[in-house]
């Protein structure tokens, strides 16, 4: 997939304000061709995983009756399109968001949920936390016996147990709720634990490939039809996805950013630009706001 891809010169890395758009400054005489945009999802409630470690389960059931396990909250889906005067239909929530199409494919046939659904990943995956356990998470063994007893799970045969616990924590204080008392002195080490366990989906090269291969070479496709003039439709392609997709994208993009888990709504986009002077193509790559990086790639049509 990376044939059609040469990486000629960083041009440049700057920073801008989380939440500030990117003026034209940054790409003076440049023409958007073409944008990929996957973003994590907004704040969600708790998913099944998650509320069977906590000790307050029926109190998040009953918090989360509307919108269910694992469903988006008013607040983040809040302002995807500020609607016109005509559709503010109420003078809370309707002053600010309005329902947009979406289309979803079935589980088995989503690239994008890779992590449940393709059995040689899940292979890899077991593979890496055995691994994992013996190496880089024997840091924690003085804190699984305490999250074991507070949880009644094991966290030693399941490394992911850290950020579904971190996942948790986060839902909750989505809702409104503070943490449990007894994880606030846990917390830190647990964020650090959290981190660990989202980087086991990128492991290996083959989990990588796996996990963002088919998002890129979607791109790369793309990209490389438009360098030939080809007609394109469909110039801009927003996926919304999850923090384990962000990764793998910038995985097999070869971008190296922040390597924390991306936070609810953190974005990260591969934008074709074309100059009106010269014709050449160059991408911007952004992440989540905050780290802007401008590579200027070559297409050619050669195997």
């Amino acid at each position: 997939m990376f044939q059609y891809l040469g990486v000629v010169c960083l041009l440049a890395i700057v920073s801008v304000s989380c939440g500030n758009p990117i003026g034209n400054e940054v790409v003076d005489d440049q023409q958007l061709v073409l944008a990929f945009v996957i973003n994590r999802h907004g704040e969600r409630t708790p998913d099944s995983d998650e509320l069977s470690l906590s000790n307050e389960q029926e109190k998040l059931r009953n918090l989360t009756a509307i919108e269910g396990l694992e469903g988006l909250t008013n607040v983040a889906m809040a302002a995807l399109y500020p609607p016109e005067a005509e559709q503010q239909w109420d003078e809370g929530v309707g002053k600010v968001w309005q329902p947009v199409p979406y289309t979803a494919v079935p589980l088995s046939e989503d690239y994008l949920r890779y992590y449940s659904n393709c059995a040689p990943f899940t292979a890899l995956m077991k593979a890496a936390k055995q691994q994992s356990v013996l190496q880089e998470f024997r840091q924690f063994d003085d804190l699984i016996p305490k999250l074991k007893a507070l949880t009644g799970r094991n966290f030693t045969e399941d490394p992911l147990l850290f950020e579904t616990l971190f996942d948790l924590m986060r839902s909750q204080v989505g809702l409104g709720l503070d943490i449990p008392e007894w994880a606030k002195p846990l917390l830190p080490r647990l964020g650090e634990a959290a981190r660990l366990a989202y980087r086991l989906y990128f492991r290996t090269d083959e989990m990588k490939k796996i996990g963002g291969g088919v998002l890129l070479n979607n791109f790369i496709e793309a990209a490389t039809a438009i360098s030939k003039g080809k007609s394109v439709s469909k110039r801009l392609r927003l996926f919304s996805a999850h923090d384990f997709n962000i990764g793998a994208l910038m995985e097999v993009a070869r971008v190296r950013g922040d390597q924390s888990i991306p936070e609810y709504g953190a974005v990260f986009a591969l934008e074709l630009y074309k100059s009106r002077s010269t014709g050449e193509l160059g991408v911007l790559v952004i992440l989540s706001s905050v780290i802007t990086l401008i590579w200027k790639l070559v297409f050619s049509s050669g195997s």
